[in-house]
């Protein structure tokens, strides 16, 4: 089987079966590894429709209540602090694809960024009245196309959803402005995480993730859809690890119990203060659980 990033007749077969531990849906995915490359992928890959059908009312990604949503607006805040040094202007135009509850962009607009949109298939009421100033629209991230070109697309913790990162790029590229910038936020397959918790690794999301990506992976899809890389960073999240430590402890039990909405629950929050040396450490060695990667659209002189 060829790698579906690198092309390469290099994979092999990682982790079978891998079960859903955060919400208990019942769902499971098999990952399959590039040799090659490193990227780790789903085979088989789930359907459109099942892989809409997957995201259920809790999933953790549209909550904005609870301890959950609070580290999530931390994490926000946190996120636009190191972000915005890759964004040239306060008036860039900013278009998020896969917003979820809009935390970073809702960071984004207390720093003083004034052009800021978010799409996602659902928009929650909530959501559009506690951030009044930004354009929400409810559309499919593969196919939406904004009224007018952008200067910035995030793309955040949401390309490793796509069943075809590749033709989102490219999509991206015929209404992104030039010189125009986008700035991916994705699991890092390379990190001590996943080298220490393997299938229980909180980056696998078995089922939501159908791609984990590891920095060459990601050179070699930007390059294949005509975009220059302008950096690599490696980063660390701390509840990676709390997280992690929680699919590994529900995964002895015999029978699944109530779990908290956000799939995140107590154990994992434990477990993020507990492993806190541990992700620090990940992140200085240059090996933490996620990679921000900024491409810029190709010039003809850098094509050549």
């Amino acid at each position: 089987m060829d790698c579906p990033i690198c092309r390469a007749n290099e994979t092999s077969l990682r982790h079978a079966g891998v079960p859903e531990m955060e919400h208990c849906t019942g769902y499971v995915a098999t990952f399959h590894a590039c040799r090659r490359c490193g990227v780790l992928f789903q085979h088989p890959q789930p359907s459109r429709q099942t892989l809409r059908a997957m995201y259920v009312p809790e999933y953790r990604a549209q909550n904005r209540y609870g301890i959950y949503g609070f580290l999530k607006r931390m994490q926000g805040h946190l996120q636009a602090r190191q972000l915005r040094r890759y964004i040239p202007t306060r008036g860039s135009r900013i278009l998020e694809l896969g917003c979820g509850a809009g935390y970073l962009l809702s960071a984004l607009g207390h720093t003083g960024f004034t052009d800021l949109c978010g799409v996602d298939w659902r928009i929650s009421e909530d959501l559009r009245r506690s951030a009044p100033s930004i354009n929400f629209i409810e559309d499919d991230i593969t196919t939406f196309v904004p009224s007018r070109p952008v200067d910035i697309i995030l793309i955040n913790n949401v390309l490793e959803h796509v069943a075809d990162p590749g033709a989102l790029l490219e999509h991206c590229r015929t209404w992104l402005r030039r010189p125009g910038r986008i700035i991916l936020v994705t699991p890092n397959a390379e990190s001590i995480g996943y080298n220490v918790f393997g299938r229980f690794w909180s980056g696998l999301h078995s089922p939501w993730h159908v791609f984990i990506f590891t920095a060459r992976s990601l050179s070699i899809l930007t390059e294949r859809t005509d975009y220059r890389t302008r950096s690599i960073a490696r980063g660390e999240d701390t509840g990676s690890w709390g997280i992690s430590l929680q699919n590994a402890i529900r995964s002895v039990r015999t029978k699944p119990r109530a779990v908290a909405k956000s799939g995140y629950g107590v154990i994992a929050l434990i477990g993020s203060l507990f492993c806190l040396p541990v992700a620090v450490a990940a992140k200085l060695l240059g090996r933490g659980s996620s990679l921000t990667v900024v491409i810029e659209t190709a010039t003809l002189e850098q094509r050549a």
